[in-house]
């Protein structure tokens, strides 16, 4: 009993030490780390704090800009609170319409355009208007020129032709001027050629427009496809401070289509109820791809059993096929006249067609009936005979010989006995 007495304190004065230990433990742990998360708070609430302070906009004062510069002479400036129609239409023609010196001198007058060789610069992305710094200066943004309209544009022209192309420029600045515009052309699509390369225009006011027109000549040979003219523009403010920039102008070109039928083994004469086949080619003689060919016959008493279809051919090849004709014949006709039809589409879906014509003869079938004769012929019989003699005697001379031969035998065999005794 007092030995489980004495247990029992052990038990409980070892339970007390251990929880004295760990509180322990904790209060110096707790006594380490309390100066350094205090100034770890301190330094994060004094970077958290911001001082905001109000910041005012002060919007420009924009200074009206005249209409026009009192200084310069030539085309009227356009005016800030509406458009005005002041395009300047100018018709270029084989050596009749402007300098054909490809300088870049500037001409006697007022839009004016030289020939001259071609230039490429970067687009100049500036302002229409003008505004007023916070000093009281004037700022004058570079106007700029864009492609305004063009007669060609996602037009289909045909190769080996001629045609008028009509181009606009407008400058899009509502307050400056525009000086020494030079216009330049090039493609890279061979077989395009322009009456001149490059325009010169002296002055666009505010607004106006200039409208070029030259003749574009397509070669036969050009490859069909789209085309794209790169106009490069190279023209001055009113500080004289150049800015360049480019324009672009697309249309297709096609290239003529032209297709042949050949079918050479049409029959002269066709026999009713008869089905003939007749063999044809379809010959692409153009720079262009044909599209959905085939072949189609129309006459009179001959019925086609079904359309040929020879798809697409390509430049300066052949496609072939056979055409199944049933022959049904005419109501008291001897000629047929009939055409073999050649159909097919150019790149853009228009059709066209070629046909071979011919003239043949249609005849009614005759039926022949083969009569077998019921009497036949009589035949000899005498060769029958000489056969049969002659196998009797053939039978009689081989029993002779075998009779012979077997007397032979028994007489050689008697003599050999005799000789043995």
């Amino acid at each position: 009993m007092r030995e489980e007495q004495l247990q029992k304190k052990f038990v409980f004065v070892v339970k007390i030490s251990e929880i004295i230990w760990i509180a322990a433990s904790t209060a110096m742990i707790l006594f380490f780390i309390f100066p350094f998360a205090v100034f770890a708070q301190e330094t994060d609430f004094e970077n958290t704090e911001t001082v905001f302070e109000d910041e005012t906009e002060t919007a420009p004062d924009i200074t009206a800009v005249p209409d026009s510069d009192p200084d310069l002479d030539g085309f009227i400036s356009g005016d800030d609170s509406s458009e005005k129609d002041n395009t300047i239409h100018v018709i270029i023609e084989n050596g009749s319409a402007g300098s054909t010196d490809n300088s870049n001198t500037d001409p006697a007058g007022d839009g004016t355009m030289t020939g001259g060789d071609t230039s490429y610069g970067d687009v100049y992305t500036g302002s229409t208007g003008g505004e007023t710094s916070s000093s009281g200066e004037k700022i004058l943004h570079k106007p700029q020129l864009l492609l305004e309209d063009s007669n060609l544009s996602s037009q289909t022209l045909k190769a080996g032709t001629t045609q008028e192309m009509s181009v606009t420029f407008r400058n899009k600045s509502r307050s400056q001027n525009v000086y020494g515009l030079k216009i330049s052309l090039s493609t890279e699509t061979k077989g395009i050629e322009f009456d001149k390369n490059s325009f010169y225009v002296q002055r666009l006011t505010p607004g106006e427009a200039i409208t070029l027109k030259q003749n574009l000549s397509i070669a036969e040979d050009t490859e069909p496809g789209q085309v794209m003219i790169l106009f490069s523009l190279e023209y001055e403010d009113s500080k004289a401070t150049g800015a360049t920039g480019t324009e672009t102008l697309t249309f297709n070109v096609t290239q003529p289509v032209r297709a042949e039928l050949e079918a050479s083994d049409i029959p002269s004469v066709f026999y009713t109820m008869d089905t003939v086949e007749i063999p044809v080619k379809a010959l692409n003689l153009g720079r262009d791809i044909i599209y959905n060919a085939k072949v189609q016959l129309e006459a009179d008493g001959l019925s086609p059993k079904e359309t040929v279809f020879l798809g697409n051919i390509d430049a300066g090849t052949a496609a072939e096929g056979t055409i199944r004709i049933y022959v049904k014949g005419s109501s008291g006709a001897e000629n047929s006249a009939g055409k073999l039809i050649l159909t097919y589409e150019d790149s853009t879906g228009n059709p066209y067609q070629t046909a071979v014509d011919f003239t043949s003869e249609i005849k009614e079938s005759q039926i022949q009936s083969l009569k077998v004769e019921d009497s036949q012929e009589e035949t000899n019989s005498w060769w029958y005979s000489i056969i049969a003699v002659l196998a009797v005697l053939l039978v009689s001379i081989i029993l002779f010989l075998l009779a012979r031969l077997h007397k032979k035998s028994v007489l050689l065999e008697e003599a050999r006995k005799a000789a043995s005794h």
